[in-house]
């Protein structure tokens, strides 16, 4: 039994390091959503900017143990910058397609 615990806590702990490594890399990767919008002539440099400030004002390790923080609820993932709503929504509509055409691939060719 306390074999079972460790190595749950050991695989919980490397899930967790690997996250966060993920998030941190995400956001130390160059670009980001708001620069494909300075290509748009409809859009300012001063909109650019006024909207990336918010996300780009804290460090880097700091956002992504935040967004880490924010998984603890199931189905907050967060906020889509790019479909101005809730990412949950977003990601369960897919989540439907994808096992729908999975489980067909699946009688079909088993």
């Amino acid at each position: 039994m306390r074999y079972i615990a460790r190595r749950l806590l050991h695989g919980f702990v490397a899930a967790g390091g690997r996250l966060a490594t993920l998030l941190l890399f995400a956001d130390l990767a160059p670009g980001d959503y708001f620069s494909q919008l300075r290509t748009d002539p409809r859009v300012s440099a001063e909109t650019v900017a006024a909207l990336r400030a918010p996300v780009r004002s804290r460090p880097a390790l700091a956002g992504a143990l935040r967004r880490l923080g924010g998984f603890r609820a199931p189905g907050r993932f967060g906020y889509s910058l790019a479909y101005n709503s809730p990412v949950g929504p977003l990601l369960w509509a897919r989540v439907r397609a994808t096992l729908l055409l999975t489980g067909t691939a699946t009688c079909w060719l088993g």
